[in-house]
């Protein structure tokens, strides 16, 4: 006979009252699984896989995805699946009220629900705007072609120099770039449309004004915010509890596409806003005389670090 739930003494973190059960799992360097068995009222149910599966959430700037539930004293292994059955064989449940005009006997009051862990290698960390990121990262090249200059010259292998007589030279430049993408999955709906859409909006074409501290402090005018891709999911969570804890639309995903220009020359970075010159190498550009190709502005405003 299982004792009320008033006297379990056992309680998640949300408050909701359980009675432990069972452990078992394994390890291995791949991979680490625990199955925890407990009970907990059938009424709860719905709370418990809040809980288990959490709405996304706001830390000042930063939007943390929602994952699952950790599992207490082991960081690393969160929330996989979950999977439910009456605690008396000989008794039905009803967590999601379908027959609420039954009698009150007709059901069992208690639910046994078994709780998968699977490992994580990255601890969550809800004050880190990189938790839960996904970065992406590849080298592309442009190639474009340039006249001679009358200040070019030789270097010959003994050190001197000597004029070069063939306007063709050097004839082509490889400018490289990097492309990178930052992706965040499950993204709060709202979040999206009121807070980062306007930001990316607002940022978007513009290059770095400081150092971009996304991909270790890159120097300034190096990072271009070149575009962004939305897609929006309708899962089972945000079906299931639509109009429960929030009646906003189903999560989405978010992902942020920058340029990375460093070219090299005479021991300095330049950035976007650098060109190459014949016969002067890479200089900054003024395209009106005052200002350059790219306005600037503060990127690291919208990953909120």
């Amino acid at each position: 006979m299982t004792a009320p739930s008033s006297e379990w003494r056992l309680k998640t973190p949300g408050g909701i009252p359980f009675k432990y059960v069972s452990m078992e799992g394994s390890a291995s360097y791949e991979q680490s699984v625990v199955d925890v068995v407990i009970l907990v009222e059938t009424s709860r149910y719905m709370d418990l896989l809040l809980e288990l599966y959490p709405i996304s959430v706001n830390f000042g700037t930063s939007q943390i995805p929602s994952v699952g539930l950790q599992l207490a004293g082991v960081p690393g292994l969160l929330t996989k699946d979950v999977t439910f059955r009456s605690h008396d064989d000989g008794l039905p449940i009803d967590p999601f009220d379908f027959d609420s005009m039954a009698d009150q006997q007709t059901y069992h009051p208690i639910i046994e629900v078994t709780v998968t862990y699977e490992a994580n290698y990255t601890a969550p960390d809800p004050n880190d705007p990189t938790t839960y990121l996904e970065v992406t990262g590849a080298s592309a090249t442009s190639v474009f072609t340039v006249s001679g200059s009358g200040k070019m010259r030789w270097q010959l292998d003994n050190g001197a120099t000597e004029d070069n007589s063939d306007p063709s030279v050097p004839g082509v430049i490889i400018d490289t770039r990097k492309e990178w993408s930052f992706k965040w999955p499950r993204l709060n709906y709202l979040y999206f449309w009121n807070v980062l859409k306007p930001a990316l909006d607002f940022h978007e074409g513009k290059v770095n004004s400081t150092a971009f501290r996304m991909m270790t402090n890159a120097p300034p005018e190096t990072i271009l915010l070149a575009s962004y891709n939305y897609s929006q999911s309708f899962d089972w969570l945000s079906t299931f509890f639509a109009g429960v804890v929030t009646s906003q639309p189903s999560a989405v995903t978010v992902e942020i596409k920058v340029i990375e220009k460093n070219a090299r020359w005479k021991g300095e970075v330049r950035g976007h806003n650098h060109f190459y010159r014949p016969g002067e190498g890479w200089q900054r550009l003024l395209v009106d005389g005052v200002n350059p190709a790219y306005e600037s502005s503060d990127l690291n405003l919208i990953f909120g670090v």
